[in-house]
C-alpha cells in the first residue's frame, strides 16, 4: 500500500473500486471513472491512480496462480486479492474478482 493510500480511508478506496468496476450496476465490468469523480470529487485523481494500480496488480494474477479451474477457483482468487490488498473490503475484493473473471475466463 502506498503512503498516499494510507491517508485515504480504505473504505473510500474500496467503495471507489466497486463504483469504478460497476458491480451491482452492470451485467459486466464497465471501468467507469466518472462514477468515482462524481462521488469523490476531491479525492478523484488519487483514487483513479490507486484504482489503476490495484487493477494492474490484479490483472497480473494468472489462472496458473490461482488454478486449477474448479469450484474453488473463486475462493482462491479472492484469497489472493485479499492477500495483495488486505485493507480492501469484501465487496471490493469480490468486484475485482468479478472483473478478473471477465478478463481471464471469457
Amino acid at each position: 500500500m502506498t503512503e498516499a493510500a494510507r491517508a485515504v480511508d480504505q473504505t473510500v478506496i474500496s467503495d471507489a473500486l466497486v463504483r469504478y468496476i460497476g458491480e451491482g450496476r452492470s451485467p459486466m465490468p464497465v471501468d467507469d471513472p466518472s462514477s468515482v469523480t462524481t462521488t469523490y470529487p476531491r479525492e478523484a485523481l488519487f483514487l483513479q491512480q490507486e484504482i489503476s494500480r490495484i487493477l494492474a496488480v490484479s490483472e497480473a494474477i494468472t489462472l496458473h496462480d490461482v488454478g486449477p479451474f474448479d469450484q474453488s477457483l473463486r475462493h482462491r482468487l479472492h484469497a489472493r486479492i485479499q492477500e495483495l490488498f488486505p485493507g480492501l473490503s469484501g465487496d471490493a475484493v469480490r468486484a475485482i474478482g468479478w472483473r478478473w473473471g471477465f478478463l481471464n475466463l471469457r
